[in-house]
């Protein structure tokens, strides 16, 4: 279930992705391609991407994982890294995340099943590299108790 702490950590996580994100483009550019010659830092830069991504999926409720609403372009198909405008993208949608949490809590209506915060949810998710959606939902796989 969605709450105002989880959607502040999701933005957190957005903002610290930004942050990887430009340095990345900053040190080796828009269009550059991860091969097993890439600079250590490059690599890092990318594990380090990669992670944050991975962060906020497992904030991100079962539901929108398993349903991403991909909005924008399958940025993963063209680039290693997603471009800013992006990540700026994603920064939009978890700062709608949080105010429509807050304004539910506010309210005092919840958030279980409503259906603007899990559009929002699978939004973001929408933005994830499929690989971070896949763990999560591996995770969860795993931790769910097996029917006999």
């Amino acid at each position: 279930m969605m709450n105002i702490q989880t959607a502040k950590k999701i933005h957190k996580r957005v903002a610290q992705l930004a942050e990887t994100a430009t340095i990345f483009y900053a040190k080796f550019g828009a269009n550059y391609q991860m091969t097993e010659d890439s600079p250590a830092r490059a690599w890092e830069l990318y594990k380090d991407f990669m992670t944050r991504q991975a962060q906020i999926a497992s904030l991100l409720s079962n539901r929108a994982i398993a349903n991403p609403y991909v909005r924008w372009e399958r940025w993963w198909e063209n680039r290693d890294v997603m471009n800013i405008a992006l990540v700026n993208e994603m920064g939009t949608e978890a700062l709608r995340l949080v105010e429509r949490v807050s304004y539910l809590h506010a309210t005092n209506q919840p958030t279980v099943n409503e259906l603007s915060i899990e559009a929002l949810e699978q939004s973001i998710a929408g933005l994830l590299h499929p690989i971070t959606r896949q763990q999560k939902l591996a995770h969860h796989d795993h931790e769910m108790p097996k029917a006999i």
